[in-house]
């Protein structure tokens, strides 16, 4: 996340970072709403309220394998974000508990 100058130390240009958060598909007109993606990120928003108290500006992007998965999440508004990554069977509980502890809830 940029710090207060809006540096970052992934990115040399501070306006890829500001574009890689910007809507790019949004199927708003379709029952696929909550599919809206930023950039290869989905819209974590009508996720958290599963798991959370409140809706979180968050974008995100998971993966599993047979022997290990992983999930990145970012709250936007607030520059937090996550990034679990595991090789133990059931993780989904693990994971699910994580954004909890991170975000609130």
């Amino acid at each position: 996340m940029p710090d207060e100058d809006g540096n970052s130390p992934l990115f040399e240009n501070s306006e890829t970072l500001a574009k890689m958060f910007t809507v790019s598909y949004d199927p708003s007109e379709t029952n696929l709403e909550n599919l809206r993606m930023h950039h290869g990120f989905f819209d974590q928003s009508a996720f958290f309220p599963i798991l959370t108290d409140r809706v979180i500006p968050a974008i995100g992007h998971g993966g599993n394998t047979p022997v290990g998965s992983a999930i990145m999440i970012i709250d936007i508004e607030n520059n937090i974000g996550l990034v679990f990554m595991t090789n133990v069977e059931f993780e989904a509980l693990f994971a699910y508990e994580m954004v909890r502890l991170v975000f609130g809830g």
